[in-house]
């Protein structure tokens, strides 16, 4: 049943590496939500909403990851960037508060740049060839078979 889950034996290395990027992102994340707890209920009127909230969007931000490694959408792929590009607006609309508990303010730089570093490995070479059904290069020179006469 969770074999469709599973990375495919073509998945190139920097999937792989996005995958394990974007989950430290996550888990970043994740501790930024606890350590604003307070602050995102204020925000959004009670806990029981804040939950609703955050779960849809860490959930979110985790199918969309699963969505693009484990079934190579190229539209998941462009989501996550709109979506990490939107992720920035939270954070300046509670920049007081980041700025009066420090610990924060790097750990949701440190959330940020680690979900940027594991965008980044969505567009390079070998990904965009896999995204878009090509076989990845691997820097290697070409088959025998396969340079022209």
């Amino acid at each position: 049943m969770f074999g469709m889950f599973a990375l495919k034996p073509n998945t190139p290395p920097e999937i792989r590496q996005f995958e394990g990027w974007f989950a430290a992102s996550l888990a970043t994340g994740i501790l930024v939500a606890i350590l604003m707890y307070h602050e995102v209920i204020d925000e959004w009127g009670g806990p029981l909403e804040a939950a609703v909230v955050t779960i849809v969007l860490f959930g979110g931000a985790w199918g969309l990851m699963i969505w693009t490694s484990r079934f190579r959408s190229n539209l998941a792929r462009w989501l996550l960037v709109v979506g990490s590009t939107v992720a920035v607006l939270p954070y300046l609309a509670h920049v007081s508060y980041l700025i009066a508990e420090e610990k924060t303010l790097y750990l949701s730089f440190l959330q940020a740049g680690l979900q940027w570093i594991a965008i980044y490995y969505l567009f390079t070479s070998g990904a965009r060839a896999w995204f878009s059904g090509r076989p990845a290069s691997l820097g290697g020179p070409a088959p025998p078979e396969a340079e022209p006469k």
